[in-house]
């Protein structure tokens, strides 16, 4: 009967101890899990910044070179009205 109570005294042990290593392992996992994706999000927030940055660069350059067509366009126009009543010299 001792002997018995000794298996089952090792064999709860045993058990209890890979449980407790296999429960350790797994928050091992979830927390290298967890740090991955709050990298994976740090790395696409940083690279919509760079991303949404470019492109308020590229559209205010487009602007300032649509506001200097349209200001060389009005100054064509404003010459070519001035000039265009001026008689020709005889």
């Amino acid at each position: 009967m001792e002997t018995l109570s000794l298996i089952s005294l090792i064999v709860g042990l045993l058990t209890s101890i890979g449980g407790g290593f296999t429960w350790w392992r797994a928050m091992v996992r979830k927390q290298y899990a967890a740090e991955r994706d709050f990298g994976h999000l740090k790395r696409n927030y940083q690279q919509l910044v760079k991303s949404l940055d470019s492109m308020y660069k590229d559209g205010d350059k487009r602007f300032d070179r649509l506001d200097l067509e349209g200001l060389v366009q009005k100054w064509v126009a404003l010459c070519d009205e001035r000039f265009s009543h001026a008689q020709p010299p005889i």
